[in-house]
Formats: C-alpha cells, sequence, structure tokens
C-alpha cells in the first residue's frame, strides 16, 4: 500500500511540474510582448515560480513599453535560478533570481551614439528599470531591473572600461575609468 501510494504521489507531483511547464509556455504566448514570444527559454534559465513569472512579464512588458519600437536582436538573461546565476558570475543578490532583471542586446548594437544611449536610458527609466549599459563589450549589451525610484531619479549607468563592475554616471567617465 505505501509503494502505491509514493507511486501515486511520484507521478502525481511529476505531472504537476510538467503541467506547469507547459501552462508557463502556452501563457508566454498569450502574455509577452509579439517580439519575445518565441523566446520563452531566453527568459527563463529553469522552472519558475508563479511570482518569478509574474515578475518576468511585468519587467518585459516595462522594457517593451521602454524601447519605443527599438528592436532587441538578443535576450542574454531574465530569469537565472541560483546555479544559473552563479554560473555566470552574477551578483548574490542578484534580481535576475527574482525575475525583475533583464540582459539583453538591441538591434543598432554597437551604432549607437553616447546621445541615442542616453535617450534610451531615459525611456526605460520612466518604466522604472533602472538601467546600466556596458558600452565597452561586445555587442554592447544592456542590463535593466525594476527600480521605482528610476521613475523620478536618474537611474541610468555605463558599466567602467576597466572593471564592468564598476559603474559610472557617464559613458566619458566610464571611457576614462
Amino acid at each position: 500500500m505505501i509503494i502505491v501510494l509514493l507511486i501515486a504521489a511520484f507521478i502525481i507531483f511529476f505531472g504537476l511540474i510538467w503541467w506547469i511547464s507547459t501552462d508557463y509556455k502556452t501563457r508566454w504566448q498569450v502574455e509577452s510582448p509579439e517580439q519575445y514570444k518565441n523566446n520563452y527559454d531566453s527568459f527563463f534559465s529553469s522552472q519558475p515560480t508563479p511570482s518569478i513569472y509574474k515578475n518576468v512579464v511585468a519587467t518585459v512588458w516595462k522594457l517593451e513599453r521602454g524601447l519605443n519600437g527599438r528592436l532587441v536582436s538578443k535576450i542574454e538573461n531574465a530569469y537565472r535560478d541560483p546555479i544559473r546565476n552563479l554560473q555566470v558570475g552574477g551578483d548574490s543578490g542578484s534580481l535576475h533570481m527574482q525575475g525583475k532583471a533583464i540582459d539583453f542586446q538591441l538591434l543598432e548594437g554597437l551604432r549607437m551614439s553616447p546621445s541615442e544611449l542616453e535617450s534610451i536610458g531615459q525611456s526605460l527609466n520612466n518604466q522604472g528599470l533602472r538601467v546600466i549599459f556596458y558600452p565597452f563589450k561586445k555587442g554592447q549589451p544592456i542590463h535593466v531591473q525594476q527600480d521605482e525610484k528610476a521613475r523620478t531619479q536618474r537611474r541610468i549607468f555605463y558599466a567602467a572600461r576597466s572593471d564592468e563592475k564598476e559603474y559610472k554616471t557617464t559613458l566619458q567617465e566610464a571611457s576614462d575609468s
């Protein structure tokens, strides 16, 4: 009898995991912006919890509105489970682990001027996203994370040329460091 109950619990548990996974992928097709509908696996390193899924959806919509029609060429990271976060050298308190941060590259890539970067940053700030540009890395990746203070205070940063974990408030400062 105990073996039957254990087998039933096993089947229910893994069936539920499969159902939740399928459900999120299906929901993503409906709930995400058009340009990301086929990129579920780029946004999730593993199965999210309901709150993490909700956070990613909210963050991606803020990103979509803040980019004003600019096209993303690549999503590098969104939700990262703690193991994936460790593998990529993420901070132990990274908002990626809560589904509140996204790293991406724009289609324009390296052709963006400092004023274009600032304009993108301001637009993303208006959506409640803090912005960190990595102007000296290949493809000029951009990091955004939820930060409601960004709506009222400038939250645009540039990773320093010498140390991408050191942030400056202007591209020139980052270039000189």
